[in-house]
């Protein structure tokens, strides 16, 4: 068993932190405005007027996003791995 930490894992990790810095980020910085209009997800969900309701909308985007980011770059990695195996 190797103790190893691995590529993917810390891709993981950095992607976790970079979440959760995000939803209490914007938990905090929605204590210093007064009106908040209620934040939608992806336009569908609705989520409450709130700083709570902020943050975790702010999260969850983020959340999407980088995602969606990170597997195209571990796909694009693989089969770039693969190819250079196969020549």
């Amino acid at each position: 068993m190797s103790s190893r930490i691995s590529g993917q894992q810390i891709v993981v990790g950095v992607y976790l932190v970079i979440v959760c810095f995000t939803g209490i980020a914007v938990y905090l910085t929605a204590g210093a405005v007064d009106e908040i209009n209620a934040p939608r997800f992806v336009f569908l969900i609705e989520f409450p007027a709130n700083r709570l309701g902020l943050a975790t909308s702010s999260a969850l985007t983020i959340a999407v996003v980088l995602g969606v980011l990170s597997d195209l770059v571990m796909m694009i990695s693989e089969r770039l791995d693969d190819a250079k195996l196969n020549n």
